[in-house]
């Protein structure tokens, strides 16, 4: 009998904590290492404006693409393979298949623009992964499981984090950019695996072309105009408003919003450049 995540709680908590480790590598490595490369760099002198564009170029898609995302994974979710693997498998190509574009841009701390370009795609796909494995996880979690996941996923990102910033950053500084991506992509490609051959529910098939048992329970799926239905029914509420506009003050105003964007930000500038320290020991620093 074929593991399912709905039959199996190591596939289950394994599954969604290898699909947030695969979205902390590629994030931190761009972020982090590749930022430090450049402060440090001796014949490139970046400036503040010209990170802060390459992380909003990242978080475009954060920021308004999960709007998109989320109502079409829900509209179109009758697939063979499953509710949401077929996404996820998508999303996760699309990850490797931009950072394998990337290998083509032979002096990256020379031409910014397209290195941005490629972090608002790449982070397209990289939020199509979240929105899809959230989804996920809302469909095939038991309820007393819920809190130990999330928890889980949170951490299994940050140890996606702290590999690329302890081990592609050095790589990086010491090989050079097309080094440090040859280790990044068949990592991704082989945690590409694991939802791959997972299924979400016993009837799913393997493949595109593959055939539904016909005990595999159907789900109906809501059009946009349900889902904007349903949507603006929620925002009437005036407590609904009111969280989101908590929500709204407590992440631009301070913790994971605009504190922790305006710090991470200016770190490689004073760690690097005013206190002098090498970008590897920064990488260590930003890793722990």
């Amino acid at each position: 009998m074929a593991i399912t995540l709905q039959g199996s709680k190591p596939a289950r908590f394994g599954t969604l904590c290898s699909l947030y480790f695969s979205q902390g590598v590629p994030w931190a490595f761009i972020t982090v290492a590749f930022v430090a490369y450049l402060v440090g760099h001796d014949t490139y002198d970046i400036s503040d404006d010209e990170v802060a564009a390459l992380t909003l170029m990242g978080t475009l898609p954060w920021m308004f693409g999960k709007l998109i995302l989320g109502p079409m994974i829900d509209r179109y979710q009758s697939s063979i393979m499953g509710r949401r693997r077929p996404w996820i498998l998508f999303s996760q190509f699309g990850m490797i298949v931009t950072m394998a574009t990337f290998l083509t841009i032979d002096n990256p701390e020379t031409d910014l623009a397209a290195i941005g370009m490629f972090f608002l795609i790449h982070n397209i796909f990289a939020a199509l992964q979240d929105v899809s494995s959230d989804a996920l996880a809302v469909d095939v979690l038991k309820e007393e499981e819920i809190a130990l996941a999330n928890g889980l996923m949170f951490v299994s990102k940050g140890f996606g984090f702290m590999f690329a910033a302890v081990v592609l950053g050095p790589l990086l500084l010491a090989d050079g950019f097309q080094a440090a991506l040859t280790i990044q992509i068949p990592l991704l490609f082989l945690l590409m695996f694991i939802p791959f051959f997972i299924r979400e529910r016993e009837g799913d098939s393997l493949f595109l072309g593959g055939t539904r048992e016909e005990s595999q329970e159907e789900h109906a799926s809501m059009n946009f105009k349900e889902l904007k239905d349903a949507l603006s029914g929620v925002l009437k509420e005036s407590s609904t408003r009111w969280a989101l506009l908590l929500a709204a003050i407590v992440w631009i105003g301070g913790g994971m919003g605009g504190g922790m964007g305006i710090i991470d930000m200016q770190f490689p500038f004073v760690f690097v450049d005013d206190l002098g320290w090498d970008e590897e020991e920064y990488l260590a620093l930003k890793g722990a």
